[in-house]
């Protein structure tokens, strides 16, 4: 069975979205000084009398630099897709980062050679050049081994035969591994072809809330925090809004919803779990 293109293209975007255009962690140091004052430049000289300026510029030929990321997963096949988002606050509380991770599962083993320099292939140019940043190291775990780029760009991966995982947190990698190992995938048993679940709890809550907080706050410089009050301020889309249906669904830990296609019809069972 070959993947069709509207599939494959979906699937590099959730690559390109979630993991391999994402920008680096690592923030560059401040300025301590003032920058150098701005002078003019210089719009030429006499010396550039004979220069043509009716001819139009030599186009560069753009390069496709997922073209070979596509031949992988035309040639491979994925049959299914996973896709994992966690928060995580900093030690000091105040932002939230998000941690994605995909898994992949193709008919055949894959080839980790090839998905290697897939991947290193399709790092947006801007990000590295003569392939500083762009190699791989081996790192170990309790949960197994896996692979991450030495440069700054968080990308980690491990293939398990059949099953390519891709992260751009080392932790978040880690947990899915040791989840593997403790419970096999329910993916294509007695029918089921979707399955997602949404954790709830509250401490993913607290990351979320302050998340849509900043989003707020980011967009709406200078008003405060947004929210709704007694003054009459109008409450912040995000955290108003968005946080304010978690909020009301506070009390619910997690959902669950299994697909599964029967042949003459479809089912969906959605199942809530709520606080004790």
């Amino acid at each position: 069975m070959r993947l069709r293109l509207h599939r494959l293209e979906s699937v590099v975007e959730a690559l390109r979205n979630n993991l391999l255009e994402a920008k680096p962690e690592r923030s560059q140091d401040s300025f301590t000084t003032a920058p150098a004052e701005a002078t003019a430049q210089d719009v030429g000289s006499t010396t550039q009398l004979d220069v043509r300026i009716d001819q139009a510029p030599v186009a560069v030929k753009q390069v496709d630099g997922y073209q070979s990321l596509r031949a992988l997963l035309l040639a491979d096949a994925p049959d299914a897709l996973l896709e994992v988002h966690s928060t995580r606050a900093t030690e000091q509380g105040v932002f939230v980062s998000l941690q994605s991770a995909i898994v992949l599962t193709a008919p055949r083993d894959w080839d980790e050679v090839a998905v290697r320099d897939a991947l290193s292939s399709a790092l947006p140019t801007g990000l590295t050049t003569a392939r500083l940043g762009a190699n791989w190291e081996k790192r170990s775990s309790a949960a197994g081994e896996y692979l991450a780029l030495d440069g700054t760009v968080p990308l980690f991966l491990t293939v398990q035969g059949r099953q390519l995982l891709l992260a751009n947190d080392a932790g978040l990698l880690e947990k899915i591994l040791a989840h593997r190992q403790k419970s096999p995938s329910i993916a294509g048993k007695d029918g089921v072809t979707y399955a997602a679940y949404f954790q709830h709890t509250p401490k993913e809550q607290g990351n979320f809330w302050r998340l849509v907080s900043q989003l707020d706050r980011a967009g709406n410089a200078g008003e405060g925090d947004l929210q709704a009050n007694g003054s009459g301020q109008k409450p912040g889309f995000f955290f108003g809004n968005v946080a304010g249906f978690s909020r009301v669904f506070s009390n619910v830990e997690s959902e669950q919803m299994i697909e599964k296609d029967q042949g003459e019809k479809v089912t969906q069972t959605v199942t809530y779990q709520w606080a004790r």
